[in-house]
């Protein structure tokens, strides 16, 4: 992913790279428009974190929740991802889906099994989140 758009740097100033950002590696790579590693840090090490299969298919799943990608879910779930997978905080695919409106997502995550009634960190259900939101239509169908 590239970052060398100006609102990107300005974040990375403000709030990343300061102070002295001629010594921040993020920054001069992408003012020299070229792709910055997500794992950089801003001294040039890159982070290398060991990640089951597991974690690297939950971390999958959810930016296919995010990214509204119906048929690389399908493909996530029939290849053994399970759908109540949670991220740090305790929520589920459903209750991101429930979060963005997603409604063709949370039936197709039902439909494979995702279970409505857990509960995230905060205590909240995929229903109490769509609620929250104002997503009527998603709370149906969590209801059902």
């Amino acid at each position: 992913m590239q970052f060398a758009m100006n609102p990107a740097l300005e974040l990375w100033k403000q709030n990343y790279c300061e102070p002295g950002n001629a010594d921040c590696v993020r920054f001069r790579m992408s003012q020299a428009g070229r792709p910055v590693p997500l794992t950089l840090l801003p001294n040039g090490r890159l982070v290398r974190a060991q990640r089951s299969s597991e974690e690297v298919a939950a971390t999958t799943l959810f930016n296919a929740v995010l990214k509204n990608r119906t048929h690389m879910i399908s493909v996530l779930i029939r290849a053994g991802v399970d759908p109540d997978v949670r991220n740090i905080e305790g929520m589920t695919p459903l209750m991101a889906a429930a979060e963005s409106g997603a409604m063709e997502i949370a039936r197709l995550l039902v439909e494979n099994g995702a279970d409505p009634t857990l509960v995230d960190e905060a205590g909240e259900t995929a229903l109490d989140i769509a609620i929250r939101r104002g997503h009527r239509e998603m709370a149906e169908i969590l209801r059902s």
